[in-house]
């Protein structure tokens, strides 16, 4: 695949963004939240047992997941592009995503089967070990061992697309923020009458939630040239819309329906906020941003054995078990698997990585050494 070419600024994100790192650790925090139990008796005591499902605040973190993903990747692809002389290759892409994700998301699926096997009198379903392996869960419509590892099959399936939205939107630059929202409103559209036909809309129902990451990534170009919001403006939205979330759906909206504007207000406010300063607000959320995919899968297990496996009456030595074990447990994963994963990824792109061509000049300075 050729990318066309630009005379237009990059719109490349730093590695570093601290309002990026906020995002992140919100969300993943979010999905904590969601699934801790003082979390739903904090609500009962509130507002009456039962009375507001606190459950889908995690589905604000995941669509939130999904929108910092795609702005990401997208501004990956750019760079990718442009260090490339301006050819997008897929394959390098793809590869870098697959050592990225799969390495840790197998060995939690293989270590908490086994645990589970050796530690229960459950056995071990080859099916739904292997579907989850492959992360096609969505499809073969298995449990997700462990739970969290649903929203993995919707990232990777969308990692197929992702090359195509970005030749897309380098192709029509100056209307690819109105392209991307048309878009946007066309996958609305879609579900909706997919769903009226009483057929199959699971596998685009979170399409809505993840265009928002590309019209971002549309709008950062522009957003240079406009006043900006403050550089906590996304983290206000999102606190905001997680307390609010959960009143709707219990008023009778669809969470899943919910979660589409909820993630478009996001994309549309973040290239419009300004960089965050505070250096230590940037060492926190980056710290909690590098583990968060660890987190994120370990979290559910670590609950259950913290506060229902383990026999111990002190909520404190719970709590502390919890937090020790979750984080203690995401730093080895990260430094274990994560990391030795990405680096194995990099080295596999460029087995793959065509050949550059060598200049003229680079050709006679061989011939003259």
């Amino acid at each position: 695949m050729t990318a066309p070419n630009t005379q237009n600024e990059p719109s490349i994100i730093t590695a570093d963004s601290g309002k990026l790192d906020v995002v992140r650790s919100l969300a993943v925090l979010l999905v904590v939240i969601s699934h801790l139990p003082i979390t739903k008796h904090g609500s009962d005591l509130l507002f009456g047992v039962d009375k507001i499902n606190v459950q889908p605040i995690g589905l604000v973190g995941v669509g939130i997941f999904f929108v910092h993903t795609c702005l990401v990747l997208m501004a990956s692809l750019e760079r990718q592009t442009l260090e490339d002389g301006n050819k997008m290759r897929f394959r390098i892409f793809l590869v870098k995503r697959v050592f990225r994700i799969n390495p840790l998301s197998i060995v939690a699926v293989l270590i908490l089967t086994l645990t589970t096997y050796a530690f229960s009198n459950s056995t071990i379903d080859l099916s739904q070990v292997l579907s989850n392996l492959l992360l096609i869960q969505n499809l073969t419509g298995d449990n997700s061992v462990p739970g969290a590892l649903w929203s993995l099959p919707y990232e990777v399936q969308m990692y197929l697309f992702l090359p195509v939205l970005y030749l897309l939107i380098t192709k029509f630059k100056k209307i690819a923020p109105e392209l991307i929202l048309s878009l946007w409103g066309a996958s609305v559209l879609l579900v909706f009458a997919l769903f009226a036909a009483h057929q199959n809309y699971h596998l685009v129902k979170y399409l809505p939630a993840f265009l928002p990451g590309v019209l971002a990534f549309t709008l950062i170009s522009r957003a240079k040239s406009r006043s900006t919001l403050a550089a906590y403006s996304p983290a206000i939205y999102i606190i905001a819309i997680s307390l609010l979330f959960p009143f709707l759906v219990s008023a009778g909206i669809k969470e899943n329906i919910l979660i589409w504007p909820t993630c478009l207000t996001l994309g549309i406010i973040l290239p419009y906020s300004s960089e965050i300063s505070s250096p230590i607000i940037k060492s926190i959320a980056s710290s909690i941003a590098k583990y968060s995919y660890g987190i994120y899968l370990i979290h559910g297990p670590m609950i259950y054995f913290s506060f229902d496996y383990v026999n111990i009456n002190n909520s404190l030595s719970q709590w502390l078990l919890f937090i020790l074990g979750t984080l203690g447990i995401s730093y080895a994963a990260f430094h274990l698997v994560e990391n030795p994963g990405i680096r194995l990824g990099k080295r596999f792109a460029r087995i793959v990585q065509p050949h550059k061509l060598s200049s003229p000049r680079n050709c006679m300075a061989k011939n003259i050494q």
